[in-house]
């Protein structure tokens, strides 16, 4: 600290206006009065104490230091799951403020909502530590998990999609032979059968791809044709 108004020499009764140095604050009195005794009077003479900037961590947030007087410089970062919008660096000023602020924003996990092709998402959030829940349409199967949470970094735990069911290659009967070119095995997909000539056919002449990726009738079978006496 300093006198704003030190002489070499001062009398009794004369005052002496004490100031703090950058960075302190006045505790005390601002004044000290010349006595007649020759000697200043320190009853209550001011005392500079350093500039505290207080905590300055955000919520979510950690700082590097624990100190927050005058010129402290202090990093920030947020926990996972969060991103810092504001100042990284912050230091604390003169008039007990920080120069900067910081705080933690849960991240996004993406522009737009988690798009299911043939399926339904229920859930629209989209911050961190978010879940859908995903179910597919008639005919289709998940492949993937159908519970899915939002991560760090913008990242779904996983990238479910649903895939049409398939039932399968289907037989030819003997002596006879599925119509459809190409074939084709998935849902709703009809096949149909006929026999060689001089057979018959005995069962459905059509099989249709359910939705529960299982053919709805068995291969028919083709019986050869009795002869006329």
């Amino acid at each position: 600290m300093y006198t704003s108004n030190y002489r070499p020499a001062t009398t009794n009764g004369e005052v002496a206006v004490v100031r703090c140095n950058s960075g302190f604050k006045p505790r005390g009195s601002l004044t000290s009065k010349c006595e007649a005794s020759g000697h200043w009077n320190l009853t209550q003479v001011l005392k500079c104490a350093l500039i505290d900037c207080d905590d300055p961590t955000p919520a979510r947030g950690r700082v590097n230091t624990s100190s927050t007087v005058f010129n402290t410089v202090v990093n920030v970062s947020c926990e996972e799951g969060y991103k810092l919008s504001g100042s990284h660096v912050i230091i604390c000023q003169e008039d007990g403020t920080w120069s900067g602020k910081a705080i933690c924003d849960p991240s996004d996990c993406d522009c737009h909502r988690f798009y299911l092709a043939n399926g339904s998402v229920a859930g629209n959030k989209t911050t961190y530590g978010a879940s859908l829940e995903l179910r597919c349409d008639t005919g289709y199967t998940l492949l993937g998990g159908n519970r899915l949470t939002c991560q760090d970094h913008g990242k779904w735990s996983e990238n479910s999609t649903c895939v049409i069911k398939d039932c399968g290659n289907f037989t030819e009967p003997t002596h006879g032979r599925i119509l459809n070119i190409p074939i084709v095995t998935t849902f709703k997909s009809v096949i149909h059968f006929a026999c060689d000539d001089g057979y018959l056919l005995q069962g459905h002449d059509s099989a249709q791809c359910d939705s529960t990726g299982l053919w709805t009738s068995a291969r028919p079978i083709c019986i050869k044709k009795c002869n006329l006496v």
